[in-house]
């Protein structure tokens, strides 16, 4: 009897088998993006001789002997992985590309791994769904000149909390950065730190530019609160700690204190009046 709550037609370990936290690397997911590679290469619509371009192509670029794709995708790094799946997509064409780039997308999704592959065949760090909409909100809210720093700042965040090597301390300290490097250029006074005492100060900023409305002048004070708990709880992360190892912090505490900090450069950047001392 069909589970009414599952989607019809889907294979059983998509439908019930619970995946747990995203992986940077799969022996599962290798042999997938091999055999894609191989069914590409020898595809009806894929010129003669496509499969030994991409053996050449893959030793050119990665400074490996890549005699045998199902060896190599099998035994090197993930970092050659990833690459290869760029390297791969440049030497495919129309519609065998665009559906070599769908197929890996779909099994880096299946195999939970922490990638995903963009429109010109690049791969980059995947938190989740929701953690990509809203931080790709943030790069928008980011894009003008004069933020330039900052964006580099978040952007270094969010790259650090995916990929092989995922760094949630590095990745906290690099969206501090960026909200502090915004608060310097919004707040009136040219503060030279973000920090409880600033926060106050700004606090008169904020309220200012919401007029006469009492309901959100309350909200806005709650959430200059919220930031100064938000910068406070950072501040654990960004000094050194009493320990002989390092300790990084718990994956999703981390992907929360990254997510925060990009509803406040958000917002923040909302209020920013360049030219106002």
């Amino acid at each position: 009897m069909k589970d009414p709550a599952k989607p019809l037609g889907k294979r059983f370990t998509l439908n019930y088998v619970e995946k747990g936290e995203r992986q940077p690397d799969g022996k599962k997911a290798r042999r997938r993006i091999s055999a894609l590679v191989s069914h590409v290469a020898f595809g009806d619509q894929t010129p003669r001789g496509t499969y030994e371009a991409l053996e050449r192509a893959l030793t050119r670029e990665l400074g490996e002997n890549v005699s045998n794709l199902e060896r190599f995708f099998a035994n090197c790094t993930i970092h050659d992985v990833l690459d290869a799946i760029t390297i791969v997509s440049r030497n495919l064409v129309g519609n065998a590309n665009v559906y070599f780039i769908r197929e890996v997308n779909r099994i880096l999704n299946e195999e939970h791994l922490t990638y995903k592959v963009d429109a010109e065949g690049g791969v980059h760090p995947f938190v989740d769904p929701e953690f990509s909409r809203t931080s790709a909100a943030t790069v928008a809210a980011l894009s003008a000149a004069r933020y330039a720093t900052v964006l580099e700042h978040f952007e270094n965040a969010v790259e650090l909390l995916g990929g092989a090597n995922s760094k949630s301390k590095a990745a906290i300290r690099e969206v501090f950065l960026a909200l502090e490097t915004l608060f310097k250029l919004v707040a009136p006074g040219a503060p030279n730190k973000l920090a409880s005492r600033e926060i106050e100060s700004f606090r008169t900023f904020a309220l200012a530019q919401i007029g006469a409305d009492a309901v959100a002048k309350n909200v806005t004070s709650k959430m200059i609160a919220a930031l100064t708990d938000w910068v406070d709880g950072a501040h654990f992360y960004r000094h050194g700690q009493k320990e002989e190892e390092p300790i990084e912090p718990p994956f999703h505490l981390a992907v929360l204190v990254v997510s925060q900090g990009g509803a406040f450069l958000r917002w923040m950047a909302s209020l920013d009046k360049p030219g106002i001392a």
